[in-house]
């Protein structure tokens, strides 16, 4: 099967203009990018605030000033939601957020405080009452005044910019409309120039987030687009399934690119795999989709190399049509039996599950990557098990 250069260069010039993002689970490695955006969004509010005459309604801390360490994955693959999805696609997914900071006792909260939080407790009880799409929008209301309220109270430029990248999901339509129901229902000018100064706030770091992260994604796509080429032979062509000399180049390539393997490199290969389905350019799919298992056999390769866990690694690496004949050799030296290579591959997937970011690109592929192999291992020792 022969796919030409400039065909699946088409699909990725089209799926650059329209990238989006394909999600499956939930938020999701991009080092240090997240807190270089903020780094920049935090220079540009202070910078903003020095033109002012205004008071800054939030308090400054006296500290010296360090960028915020979050997840990374989940802020870049939720500012690329908020780029490339239209709001009328988007679903909103607002998560409850605890207040942060001291707990007020009951004496010192005013009587303006209690009288949102009864007219809160009121929304909610009416919330309960609700069936259907009115319930859902009371809810999505109260989640949202919530949230609000959080960043209100921040102490800090540092305590806002993390809590708007643990909830960048929220910042959709119905959050700005939010914000300006509740604008029109304060009375206080002192109020509604605080919640004007935290939209403000809020607005500048979300886009120094999607600015930051259009960056990164533009970077990858040259990588993977390297990655590629590495498969095609001296007439930019690609021929399927690959060689293996083929196999080592595209090998070679990844290990030459391994400090740019992040999760922007696979949202980008994941949205070239989406154009290319849609555009029935099956081929390409096939040659993105086997780029990601080698992506996932580097990743997941280990140290070892005697014992059931050796096995275990010699198949992990070896090419998909090699993994039953190294299965069988293996049990029928003795060297692995069923309950021990069982226990060594689902060590590896616990660890893949529990010590990456859950619903991360990189967790998915190589989550997917294991399930595959374990389902081909159990394939073979059940036919050992009938044979005998």
């Amino acid at each position: 099967m022969k796919l030409r250069q400039s065909d699946a260069r088409h699909a990725v010039n089209l799926s650059l203009q329209r990238t989006q993002l394909v999600l499956t689970g939930g938020p999701s490695t991009i080092t240090d990018t997240p807190s270089l955006a903020l780094q920049h969004a935090q220079e540009a509010i202070a910078q903003r605030d020095r033109g002012s005459n205004s008071t800054a309604p939030l308090t400054v801390d006296c500290r010296p000033a360090v960028a915020p360490r979050h997840d990374s994955t989940t802020t870049v693959m939720a500012a690329c939601l908020f780029k490339n999805c239209s709001s009328s696609a988007r679903t909103v997914n607002v998560r409850a957020v605890r207040p942060f900071g001291p707990k007020h006792s009951a004496t010192a909260v005013s009587q303006q405080r209690l009288a949102q939080q009864q007219r809160r407790l009121r929304s909610l009880s009416i919330v309960c009452s609700f069936d259907g799409d009115a319930g859902k929008a009371l809810k999505e209301a109260a989640a949202l005044d919530e949230l609000i309220d959080v960043m209100l109270e921040a102490k800090s430029q540092q305590e806002l910019s993390r809590l708007v990248a643990e909830n960048i999901f929220s910042f959709d339509a119905k959050f700005w409309m939010r914000i300006a129901t509740r604008n029109d229902s304060l009375n206080n000018e002192a109020e509604k120039d605080k919640l004007k100064a935290v939209a403000d706030t809020v607005m500048v770091l979300v886009d120094a987030m999607v600015k930051q992260t259009e960056q990164q994604l533009n970077d990858s796509a040259g990588v993977l687009q390297e990655v590629l080429k590495a498969a095609a032979d001296e007439r930019g062509e690609w021929y399927l399934p690959l060689d293996k000399e083929q196999v080592s180049s595209v090998r070679a390539a990844l290990e030459r690119y391994s400090d740019r393997l992040d999760e922007a490199l696979l949202s980008n290969c994941f949205a070239w795999m989406k154009k290319c389905q849609d555009d029935r350019m099956d081929t390409m799919v096939a040659l993105l989709q086997k780029v990601l298992q080698l992506y996932a056999a580097k990743a997941l390769r280990g140290q070892e190399a005697e014992g059931v866990a050796g096995v275990l690694n010699e198949v992990v690496f070896a090419e998909e049509q090699e993994w039953e004949p190294i299965i069988r050799r293996a049990a029928a030296t003795g060297e692995v039996a069923e309950a021990a290579f069982m226990e060594v591959l689902q060590k590896k997937m616990e660890a893949t599950v529990l010590g990456m970011q859950s619903g991360s690109y990189a967790q998915r592929v190589q989550a997917e990557y294991l399930k595959e192999v374990e389902a081909r291992a159990k394939t073979v020792f059940r036919q050992l098990a009938a044979a005998q």
